[in-house]
């Protein structure tokens, strides 16, 4: 076992962990609801949202285990956290990470793990959401990007969380400066370092100054520090401080890393003292610069300084400024009452600057002070938000959940947390908000009311809506890319369909040698066009994880044969020996997606014969007995050919990838195949792999999991042989042929030229519709999709309709489409149809086809 090492910035990291206050928290539906989806996304038995903690990992939330906690040190996560992208354990039981982990070897017996970190602040990943189970697994990529979501949506609740937290605590501490300025009398300069203090901590910085600057002379009133390099009554010149910007610009000026800078670093401070962050704002007293307020640190400021810490400095410079002038005019006397009670109402000054709502409470829970920005929520005055009056400014329909629970909370002295809707009561407008208060005590420790923020959420809100409506947008995009492919393979197959059947019928006939090399050359790129139009309709499939596979028994013997017959020509024009082998104890009869099967071999052959220019390419097949590879067949598929380069073999499994980028120019082809042929191998729990040497040639070994067919005298489904000519069953029959190309109503009618056949031609639907109606003794429709006037769809759907109404025998319709979707012809087939066949269409496909519905008809 390996234990995970501390992270770079570990005491950072669990800095952030514990001023989240997430650690040992009651349970929380959004965390839950979040970590059962993932359970559900994945069909995972165990989803964890854990954190890392010094010496444990802490769940937060858990689906499928009793424990709360775990050793760090046998933590899965704790290694996760180390990078970004998620960790994935397919088998724990033959990592050296995890083998020997007693999670692994004991307990809940840990087989597979994925852990997607959260990444919080400044690379911070404070821990995982990860899903574990039993047995070994993986995820496709729609779960891992699905996971990867989710785990964002923790992230953002933690930040928001941080943020809530750090107004909460921004709150507390303006409360607290606020005690301390009534508790303060005299002399202003006796608490001062207490102010000053309170900035160290909040800032998290070494250094905090008040300084008096006259005649260019920087003088430090006050100060502290963990040393003794800067001391009260220190003197310098103006211009070599780091205040003189802050005197220049008469605003608040910050450096975070001043290392960076290559001015900034000749600068006397940083030379001496190496000062890399500063945050000063002047001091104004009676309008008229005093000094400055200034916070320093040897350290940077990693992540920078926020609004708030930023108002926080300002806000306590006004203090500071109020506290002097009350100082000044006690000593004048005559302006003793006046500054006395504005120091009295600091609170409610230093509120009004804050960016959120603000409001205190009486002990019973009514309220005593609304500030600005709580005001415009609820548009109302301050007079009208006392006491009960508030509840006015809630959303109607939350008003009696609003009121019961802060008056519970009030009662029992406990901290309030709700998200609440406010309605303004003058123009309607409504703020989405997260309420938070926490009691006041005095030093007693006895309640006396309470302090809360509201912290406006509406644009979060907006922002995770605008989010599912991208998320939208992008659906409906890929059913615009869908329609778009759809239409493209109708446009390209309609011409093809006449190329392809011409051509089969040349390279049958009777004619001389020269032009049958005419007629195999023609029909030869045909059916390239033909693969290259499915190539891209399977990629766009895959992309949508909309493939599926059929399963049905066949021989796979005379399945190779049949893929071995189709390049018999190719390998003897380029002088090629092309061969087969099928080890002998290999079963006859498989159960699988035989078409799909038949792709990976043509897809792997045509790369084959394309990348060989002489010696040999045979092909291998075997049974699996190798542990490494997945599934119980292996196919071989070698080559004498140009080979492939080391650097390029990862990415030739990549869709428009071909290798080298000269490939395309001098082979031609698109870079898909091997991309669909590696899904299509996956998709049938199956690998595929490649060995290649450049210049020697190339082997690619598949492996595939097919069910073997108990009855190994099993008939054939298909694979009947490449020879076999197909007749019509019937003596006599009428057809009506439905298409508005000529061209393709002439191929029909050459392949049952010499079939005992009657053929009724119509252009279009309207047209075929019109025929029906006066002549319904037709025994089979072939039927095309895409027409004018009125299309084959609706066609049918009228032809049905007059069946039904007319109570006239239903006629044998077979869709001849360019249409290659699933959908298309799932709603064929809603609609009446009884085959379905895909353009291009061969002669002994459309005979077998009808003969097929002939017999189901008769049956």
């Amino acid at each position: 076992m390996i234990t995970a090492k501390e992270t770079k910035n570990e005491k950072e990291r669990l800095s952030l962990l514990e001023s989240l206050k997430i650690l040992d928290t009651q349970d929380e539906d959004v965390f839950d609801n979040i970590t059962q989806l993932a359970s559900e996304i994945t069909n995972a038995p165990t989803a964890l949202l854990s954190f890392v903690d010094k010496e444990r990992q802490w769940f937060k939330s858990k689906v499928g285990i009793d424990i709360c906690e775990t050793q760090r040190k046998l933590s899965f996560c704790a290694h996760a956290i180390h990078s970004s992208e998620p960790l994935i354990v397919e088998d724990a039981r033959v990592d050296d990470r995890f083998k020997d982990n007693p999670l692994v070897c004991d307990g809940p017996k840990v087989v597979f793990y994925a852990g997607f970190p959260l990444e919080i602040l400044d690379g911070h990943r404070l821990g995982t959401l990860c899903i574990i189970d039993t047995k070994p697994r993986s995820l496709d990529d729609s779960q891992i990007s699905m996971l990867k979501t989710l785990a964002n949506q923790i992230c953002q609740l933690l930040r928001l969380r941080s943020d809530l937290n750090n107004v909460s605590k921004f709150s507390l501490m303006m409360e607290e400066i606020q005690r301390l300025n009534l508790a303060s009398t005299g002399d202003p300069f006796d608490f001062f370092p207490s102010f000053l203090s309170r900035g160290v901590d909040v800032l998290d910085l070494e250094y905090g100054i008040i300084s008096h600057i006259n005649d260019g002379i920087y003088h430090v009133v006050e100060v502290v520090g963990p040393d003794n390099q800067i001391e009260k009554g220190f003197e310098a010149n103006i211009a070599d401080t780091y205040c003189d910007q802050v005197i220049k610009k008469n605003k608040t000026i910050v450096f975070e890393n001043v290392g960076e800078d290559e001015q900034m670093c000749a600068h006397p401070v940083y030379v001496n003292m190496k000062l890399e962050s500063f945050i000063g704002t002047p001091i104004r007293v009676n309008n008229e610069i005093y000094g400055t307020l200034n916070y320093s640190s040897r350290i940077i400021k990693k992540r920078g300084f926020s609004k708030e810490e930023i108002r926080f400095v300002e806000i306590l410079s006004q203090l500071i400024s109020k506290k002097i002038e009350v100082w000044n005019a006690l000593k004048e006397r005559e302006k003793a009452f006046s500054e006395l009670q504005g120091s009295l109402n600091e609170f409610q000054t230093l509120s009004e600057l804050l960016p959120v709502g603000v409001f205190l409470t009486t002990e019973d829970g009514l309220a005593r002070y609304q500030n600005r920005r709580w005001l415009e929520y609820a548009g109302m005055t301050k007079e009208e938000a006392l006491g009960e009056g508030w509840i006015k400014a809630i959303y109607a329909e939350q008003r009696q959940e609003v009121g019961k629970k802060w008056a519970q909370a009030a009662a029992n002295s406990k901290e309030f947390d709700l998200d609440i809707k406010f309605c303004n009561v003058k123009t309607g407008e409504i703020t989405f908000t997260k309420t938070i208060a926490t009691p006041l005590r005095n030093n007693d420790g006895q309640v006396y009311g309470h302090i809360g923020v509201n912290l406006d959420t509406t644009k979060q809100l907006e922002y995770e809506k605008s989010l599912r409506d991208a998320t939208k947008s992008a659906q409906e995009a890929s059913k615009a890319k869908s329609l778009f492919l759809a239409n493209m393979s109708h446009e390209i197959r309609t011409p093809l369909n006449s190329i392809v059947g011409f051509s089969d019928l040349l390279s049958k006939a009777d004619i001389s040698n020269e032009y049958v090399e005419y007629a195999s050359s023609l029909k030869s790129s045909s059916e390239v066009l033909l693969n290259l139009v499915n190539d891209i309709l399977d990629i766009s499939k895959i992309e949508a994880s909309a493939i599926s596979l059929d399963k049905r028994t066949f021989n796979l013997k005379d399945l190779l044969i049949e893929v071995m017959d189709i390049f018999t020509w190719p390998a003897k024009k380029k002088n090629i020996s092309l061969s087969y082998s099928i080890e002998e104890s290999l079963a006859h009869f498989f159960i699988g997606d035989s078409s799909r099967i038949m792709q990976i071999l043509i897809n792997l052959i045509s790369n084959a014969i394309k990348f060989t220019d002489e010696g040999s390419i045979l092909v291998k097949v075997q049974e699996n007995t190798s542990a490494d590879l997945p599934g119980n067949l292996i196919i071989n598929v070698i080559d004498s050919g140009i080979g492939i380069p080391e650097d390029v073999k990862d990415n030739i499994f990549k869709a428009f990838d071909q290798g080298k980028k000269s490939t395309t120019r001098e082979h031609g082809g698109t870079g898909l195949g091997l991309a669909i042929t590696k899904e299509l191998v996956e998709l049938m729990g199956g690998s595929i792999h490649v060995k290649s040497r450049e210049g020697i040639g190339s082997e690619f070994v598949i492996s595939l999991a097919l069910e073997v067919e108990k009855n190994q005298q099993a008939p054939l489904v298909q694979n009947e042989g490449p020879n076999k000519e197909e007749k019509l069953d019937a003596s006599e029959l009428k057809i009506l042929l439905v298409d508005d190309a000529i061209n393709n109503r002439n191929l029909i009618k050459v392949y049952l030229k010499n079939e005992n056949a009657t053929i009724i031609e119509a252009e279009n639907g309207q047209e075929a519709f019109d025929l029906y109606k006066k002549e319904n003794n037709f025994d089979i429709i072939l039927m095309d999709l895409q027409m004018p006037i009125m299309d084959g769809f609706e066609a049918i759907e009228k032809i049905r309709d007059l069946e039904r109404s007319e109570n006239i025998g239903r006629a044998s319709i077979i869709a001849l489409t360019a249409y290659a979707l699933k959908e298309d012809k799932e709603r064929c087939f809603e609609i009446g149809c009884d085959e379905y066949l895909i353009k291009p269409v061969k002669k002994d496909g459309v005979i077998k086809l009808i003969n097929k519905v002939l017999a189901s008809k008769g049956e």
